[in-house]
């Protein structure tokens, strides 16, 4: 079957065996590589499959869009996409005859490309945001309109039968939401396409109705909100975790999200109910403010990738006989460097400040009560037939084992209705069983972090890419007799996560041209404050 299959035969939209491979742990554990696509000279940021499984597109760091058939491994299209920095997402456009692509990059840029016209090619941009575009979304059965989400906060939509593109920057046109939060993710109820899902850098979910489009933009009035609370290990620094991914099901009725430093989440867009296999400890509003413990502070230097992959070590842990290169060196040198001198300076501020409220505390001042903000009376009622509003998570959480925490696209998806899957920091792809949550498969799939993972839309095959300059796609094929000791290998690779995301707290990722100036102003702080340690 399997030969049949890769030579694109048997068509599993016609057969019961798509969803009898994806309901059998024994075959998903068998998952093996099947097939590299070297078609790129950079990481591949974004990988997605055209309606009928027989092409996928990829963008990458090199600036190029790259039109595959996975199945002889022929390049149908190669393009220039006129991005000048790192393609983040890039997708075909619905019933478009797979002829027309839109991508975006970290410059803020979304790219419309038509095949038959060969003469825009990279010239067609549209230059409206004013930071990293993260993510595109489609609609079903539109071939001129889809949307854009953006770090500069805000969500906005394009109709290419009003304008192909658009050099004003920052324009006011085709706003549909400014949330005043960076929108890291979007998607769009395949059923209902009216709701419209943001996930953004203030951890927290949004279901927005288009139909109420002027009332959305001017108070941006969310038909339902969901709060991510901060994980237990967290400092206090106020860093927020993000929703890197959101993705609704098949039916539109539930929503998973990617959120780093947590586990995958399963919403009930319908209900009250959330899907909550396990519920680890969580620090709510209601605890009062802690020292900052310095264990749980690090700095890293952008470029530094040794947290990652099957072999990830933190700064301060021995590498297991492994030699590192120099550049892994000079990076865990400055890191651990840098991080004392956050620590010892974090420790300071923190006592001056709770010097300072003591002074000046009335003894006979109340606290404050604190909780969550209860819903507007715009929102209370909803919208008939749609969701309700204010969903305060507060112990909701699904899918744990992998970690999520380097890079800002890292995907998740639903395989079929039986399957959920993601990628990991750690290099693997996970896969759980949707309905209790148990962790079934990882596959080694990079060698440092795994962001995309796309399944085939009718055969049991899976994409995936990441840091590696490649696209992998996997199939069922591995024999039966090389399963044996997975299950030793999953409990070790999960643990191994969960010690390096317990040890590495909350991180602060400096650029590179940051590093000499903080390193100087600490010096100086030194050199006039004698009395200052570190």
């Amino acid at each position: 079957m399997l030969k049949l299959h890769f030579n694109n035969q048997y068509d599993f939209r016609r057969d019961a065996s798509y969803a009898a491979v994806l309901g059998n742990d024994c075959l998903i554990r068998r998952l093996a590589l099947e097939k590299r696509l070297k078609v790129h000279k950079g990481c591949v940021n974004t990988i997605a499959w055209n309606s009928s499984g027989e092409y996928i597109l990829s963008g990458s760091d090199d600036l190029k869009l790259v039109v595959t058939n996975p199945f002889n491994g022929k390049v149908a299209a190669r393009l220039p996409s006129g991005h000048k920095r790192n393609i983040l997402q890039a997708k075909f456009l619905p019933v478009s005859g797979n002829r027309r692509l839109i991508s975006s990059d970290m410059a803020g840029t979304v790219s419309y490309t038509q095949l038959e016209r060969p003469q825009l090619y990279g010239k067609s941009l549209f230059n409206c945001h004013s930071r990293t575009v993260y993510q595109l979304q489609t609609i079903f059965g539109e071939p001129n309109l889809f949307f854009s989400s953006s770090e500069d906060g805000t969500v906005r939509w394009y109709d290419t039968r009003i304008k192909e593109s658009c050099v004003e920057e920052d324009c006011s046109e085709n706003v549909l939401l400014d949330l005043q939060f960076g929108v890291n993710s979007i998607d769009i109820d395949p059923i209902r396409s009216h709701y419209l899902a943001t996930g953004t850098n203030d951890s927290t979910i949004r279901i927005f109705d288009r139909r109420m489009l002027s009332e959305c933009y001017m108070r941006n009035v969310s038909v339902r909100e969901y709060h991510v609370p901060r994980p237990a290990n967290s400092t206090g620094l106020g860093l927020t975790s993000h929703i890197t991914c959101l993705k609704y099901d098949s039916t539109g009725s539930k929503l998973l999200a990617n959120v780093t430093t947590s586990q995958l989440i399963e919403l009930d867009c319908w209900t009250d109910e959330v899907e909550c296999f396990e519920e680890p400890p969580i620090v709510t509003a209601e605890e009062p403010r802690a020292p900052p413990d310095s264990r749980n502070m690090r700095v890293r230097m952008r470029g530094d990738w040794s947290d990652t992959g099957p072999s990830a070590v933190l700064d301060h842990e021995a590498t297991d006989g492994r030699e590192l290169s120099r550049s892994e060196q000079i990076f865990r040198e400055m890191s651990t460097a840098l991080t004392n001198l956050l620590r010892a300076r974090a420790e300071a501020v923190y006592h001056a400040d709770e010097e300072e409220s003591s002074d000046s505390r009335n003894p006979d001042e109340q606290p404050a009560a604190s909780g969550p903000v209860e819903p507007s009376s715009e929102n209370a009622a909803g919208i008939q037939g749609g969701p309700t509003p204010s969903q305060q998570m507060s112990k909701c959480h699904g899918y744990a084992g992998h970690r999520n925490q380097r890079t800002a696209i890292k995907q998740c998806a639903y395989w079929g209705d039986e399957l959920v899957v993601s990628g990991s920091d750690c290099g693997h792809i996970f896969l759980w069983r949707r309905d209790s949550g148990k962790l079934i498969n990882i596959v080694e799939a990079d060698r440092r972090v795994v962001n995309c993972v796309q399944p085939h839309p009718y055969h049991p095959l899976l994409a995936s890419s990441g840091i590696d300059y490649d696209v992998k796609l996997w199939a069922p094929s591995l024999p039966e007799d090389d399963t044996e000791g997975k299950d030793a290998l999953i409990a070790k690779v999960t643990e191994r996560n969960k010690d390096i995301l317990e040890g590495a707290g909350e991180v602060i990722t400096l650029p590179p041209r940051f590093i000499l100036p903080m390193i100087a102003a600490f010096a100086r702080r030194r050199l006039t404050d004698p009395t200052e340690d570190g």
